[in-house]
């Protein structure tokens, strides 16, 4: 019943009946011309209701393949046609039909499973694309959907083989990042190995899933009744995290490490786990980690810019565990130490004396064109000199004729957004 009608299939003629207005086999459901089943072209129609709103009418969904799959959403009340798509299929099943499909309670969603075409999740209002669900593995033919009555969890049927899933169980959104919940089923003798075609159904609540699986020849099939198949064991980190050393500086390799507990059978999969810096110049992924059988993991990073910095690490969760809340900390990473050493001068031509010398550091490399500035100490005054420009190696020098009495020459960097300050000096001897 939907829309105060009684609707079924006719076999005999492969269509959909209104039951209070068509008394014969050779009638169906009229509707608009561009979406109608074409009558005797028909092969295994089939639909499926909305549950009746309080203040909105019934929507019907229907689906039948020909030489394509076709799905259209009915107005049950109304009588009237809301939306409609066909698809090329890429290849006929056994049995040419839809093989199921799946209608939210309050028809914004649409789930179709398709042989060996997969899954498709559409909008109710116009059966476009929605965000597209995870395809099938290779070899597997998606057999069975079937939306939760809220609408929040989708149940998805394959018949694959080997170790490869069977049942996904997920949020119906995928953009919400969940890892579906997977079930393998391979014993065909003894409890199918596979999800019959049309073969799931929620509980009125969605705390429990029917489970229907068939074997190899489709002449056995067993019920299974899974509870809260939705729910996963629950995950967390423990503690705060740690980050070695303490106050890093800019270039400084650091070690960040943490513990998160897995709920669950101790067997379960490791944690998969992932890391982002987040700065001045942006987020920054670092490389993802496993954490080890007791939970503890270690990620290295190399902060390459003075300043702060917050690193994230997160657990998206897995077939088995909920994802856990995010575990941060925010760091002061300090400016690179650099070191600036003077050779002893050498003497020149014309009384001259030639110095050079060495900027180092052992955090961020010195950014090309970094300068350094020359000053020249005397009994009578101190005058400054022309900065000079440090090579890639690091390396300055300078030639000068000093005056005639001690001079003292110092020469300092000034540091930079990511460099400390550094200085060295020498003095010149007067001579005669």
């Amino acid at each position: 019943m939907s829309g105060g009608k009684r609707w079924w299939t006719e076999n005999a003629s492969n269509v959909t009946v209104n039951c209070d207005t068509n008394t014969t086999t050779t009638s169906y459901m009229h509707y608009q011309a561009t979406t109608e089943p074409p009558g005797n072209q028909t092969s295994g129609l089939n639909f499926r209701f909305a549950p009746q709103q309080p203040g909105a009418p019934g929507k019907l969904l229907y689906t039948w393949t020909t030489n394509a799959s076709y799905a259209a959403l009915y107005d049950t009340a109304d009588s009237k046609g809301i939306s409609g798509r066909q698809w090329s299929k890429s290849t006929m099943p056994t049995i040419p039909v839809a093989q199921d499909a799946s209608l939210s309670a309050d028809a914004s969603l649409v789930g179709l499973a398709d042989g060996a075409d997969g899954f498709r999740l559409l909008n109710g209002a116009d059966m476009s694309d929605a965000a597209g669900w995870s395809a099938p593995p290779a070899g597997a033919s998606a057999t069975a959907v079937a939306l939760s009555p809220d609408g929040s969890l989708v149940a998805r049927g394959m018949a694959a083989s080997g170790d490869d899933a069977d049942l996904l169980v997920q949020d119906t959104d995928p953009t919400h990042g969940d890892t579906p919940r997977s079930f393998v089923f391979q014993d065909d003798s003894d409890g199918g190995d596979r999800i019959a075609s049309r073969g799931l159904a929620w509980s009125s609540h969605a705390s429990k899933l029917f489970a229907v699986t068939g074997d190899s020849a489709g002449d056995a099939y067993w019920l299974h009744i899974i509870s809260n198949p939705g729910s996963r064991y629950h995950a967390a980190f423990q503690g705060p995290l740690t980050l070695q050393p303490g106050t890093p500086y800019a270039g400084q390799p650091v070690e960040l490490s943490g513990t998160i507990t897995l709920n669950g059978p101790a067997s379960g999969p490791a944690a998969r786990l992932t890391a982002v810096r987040t700065d001045a110049s942006g987020s920054h992924p670092l490389d993802p980690v496993t954490a080890a059988a007791d939970g503890s993991f270690t990620f290295e990073d190399t902060p390459p810019d003075a300043g702060t910095a917050t690193y994230t690490v997160s657990y998206a969760g897995d077939a088995e565990h909920d994802p856990a809340d995010d575990a941060t900390t925010t760091v002061t990473v300090d400016k690179a130490p650099t070191s600036l050493t003077l050779a002893a001068p050498t003497s020149g031509t014309g009384g001259s004396v030639h110095i050079a010398g060495t900027l180092t550091t052992t955090g961020t490399a010195l950014p090309a064109g970094t300068v350094v500035r020359v000053q020249r100490r005397t009994k009578g005054g101190a005058p400054s000199l022309p900065t000079l420009r440090v090579g890639a190696d690091g390396t300055f020098a300078f030639d000068d004729v000093p005056g005639p009495g001690d001079t003292l020459y110092t020469v300092d960097f000034k540091g930079d957004d990511d460099h400390a300050t550094s200085t060295d000096w020498v003095v010149v001897p007067a001579t005669g």
